[in-house]
């Protein structure tokens, strides 16, 4: 039987592999725990992470919406992943893009129809009503 080490003797305390089982290859339920938290995150739309073989973030890659500013994204990526997780993580690191303001197809629906309905009024205003 060997000895093991514990945190503080082997002086990686705060240093866990964030996403590693511990065996030297990432874990896959880890990461998409990591990217299901993300996206629950306000503002953000989707979001992908790049594991190194032994299981540590590289890159976090996040498209969000519009309403909110990038930097206020990053700020609440690195508290989300260090209060859930315990994974810090660089900032340099993550990446973010931003989509247009893309409004759902039930308001586009919503204004055609209404804007049909203008259309309509004003023809009865001008010509009266149609017989």
């Amino acid at each position: 039987m060997t000895p093991t080490k514990s945190v503080q003797e082997s002086g990686d305390e705060g240093q866990r592999p964030p996403l590693g089982p511990g065996a030297g290859q990432p874990d896959p339920w880890g990461v998409k725990r990591a990217e299901n938290l993300l996206t629950s995150l306000t503002g953000v739309l989707s979001a992908s992470l790049v594991v190194t073989p032994q299981g540590e973030v590289s890159e976090i890659h996040v498209l969000k919406r519009n309403d909110i500013a990038p930097k206020q994204v990053v700020r609440n990526i690195e508290s989300a992943l260090m209060a859930q997780l315990g994974m810090k993580v660089d900032h340099r690191k993550i990446s973010v893009a931003q989509t247009a303001d893309v409004r759902p197809i039930e308001q586009l629906q919503e204004d055609a129809i209404s804007s049909r309905a203008k259309k309509r009024r004003r023809r009865r205003r001008r010509w009266g009503p149609i017989r």
